[in-house]
């Protein structure tokens, strides 16, 4: 109910008032921690109404105030918390590569576990990292960050992680020439994209973008390319 479109208003005034509260020095931890879950709480309101630059702001301010008390297990899972609402937003808001967007990420990165076999946040969060790196021309970064989430969907069998981690490294595929290799991932990702069409379902979104067709969108570029001008033309249609 506090994102209802009646209480924003109220969510702003929190967010203000315990945020104010929480930039005099050495504040009480109670303060910040309710500073920082009213300006969460603005945050997503914002993002319900489609404004995200002040959503960010309000967002990191959050993330700010938390770093002024002692990192426990449930400050840092806020502090992951307000992270992953941020972050795809950078994304949107600030572009591929930009340092808001490459902050947001690497510190979510930090902050989850570091296991082989992922979970769909920490999914997300590498996905997200590749982009990032891509839109620093850091290829072979991404494709090891891609590498990673291919390896976790073979351990655990999880047909959305390998995916994912098939669509992040098509990018640093097409970017390094590595056209014959990056044709047999797309091969995968049409093949589970059309599976998902046959049976009605949403192929996966990830940071706000379907993977599988972003990641055949280079399909008739590469062929062009490497010159299959007639298949370029029919992946193109």
């Amino acid at each position: 109910k506090v994102l209802d479109p009646k209480h924003q208003t109220s969510c702003l005034i929190l967010a203000h008032h315990w945020g104010a509260s929480a930039d005099h020095n050495q504040p009480e931890q109670e303060t910040v921690i309710k500073a920082a879950d009213s300006l969460h709480l603005a945050g997503q309101a914002a993002i319900n109404n489609y404004a995200y630059l002040p959503a960010i702001e309000m967002l990191q301010k959050a993330c700010r105030i938390l770093d002024r008390i002692p990192m426990q297990p449930d400050i840092a899972n806020k502090k992951l918390e307000l992270l992953a609402e941020m972050a795809p937003h950078t994304l949107l808001v600030y572009g591929n590569g930009s340092t808001e967007s490459m902050t947001a990420y690497h510190g979510l990165h930090r902050l989850i576990p570091k296991r082989e076999d992922l979970d769909k946040r920490a999914v997300r969060v590498l996905a997200g990292i590749c982009v990032n790196l891509y839109g620093r021309q850091l290829y072979e970064a991404g494709a090891k960050m891609a590498e990673r989430i291919i390896r976790s969907g073979k351990l655990t069998e999880d047909p959305m992680q390998l995916e994912v981690g098939w669509a992040s490294l098509v990018p640093a595929l097409f970017f390094t020439g590595e056209f014959e290799v990056m044709f047999i991932y797309q091969e995968k990702i049409l093949e589970a994209h059309l599976h998902y069409i046959a049976n009605a379902q949403k192929p996966p979104v990830v940071n706000g973008v379907v993977t599988t067709i972003v990641a055949l969108v280079q399909w008739p570029t590469g062929l062009l390319i490497s010159g299959d001008v007639p298949l370029a033309q029919e992946k193109a249609e």
